[in-house]
């Protein structure tokens, strides 16, 4: 497939994944296929043998005592609805379950935005002809916006 004059191809980015390790419960990070650490089973006790919601997205916080919000951006600092080559996105969102091995389409996905003007996130949009969903994301930032 060709690409525009004077524009590259994007590089596909790496697939990521959690499982849990019968034998441990430990919950595994998995990028491309390969074990890249766990976290215990005994951080997530609710989450013994399964999970009752899944959640994607971007996150800014200042922590600090008296803290105001961030000039901080989110995901590249540009704007969903700046598309492809420009906001940043989750793409083929999927999860499994039990031992299945094909992904399934996550199901009533909700949009969250607590400072709208600073950042948004685009609707979740199904995939066509595979599993999965996915949706743009990302802002500016900037002081002053609670």
């Amino acid at each position: 497939m060709g690409s525009e004059a004077g524009v590259k191809p994007l590089p596909s980015p790496p697939a990521l994944g959690w499982i849990r390790d019968k034998a441990t419960s430990n919950w595994w990070l998995v990028v491309d296929e390969e074990l890249v650490g766990y976290w215990p089973s005994s951080l997530f006790k609710s989450m013994a043998d399964h999970a009752d919601y899944i959640q994607w997205g971007g996150q800014v916080q200042n922590l600090a005592p008296g803290g105001s919000h961030t000039s901080t951006q989110m995901g590249s600092g540009h704007f969903p609805n700046e598309g492809i080559r420009k906001a940043a996105f989750f793409d083929k969102c999927v999860y499994f379950y039990a031992d299945d091995i094909v992904g399934m389409t996550p199901y009533n996905s909700k949009t969250k935005v607590s400072k709208p003007g600073r950042y948004d996130v685009s609707d979740v949009s199904q995939l066509k002809g595979t599993p999965g969903v996915q949706f743009f994301y990302g802002g500016l930032g900037g002081p002053n916006c609670s």
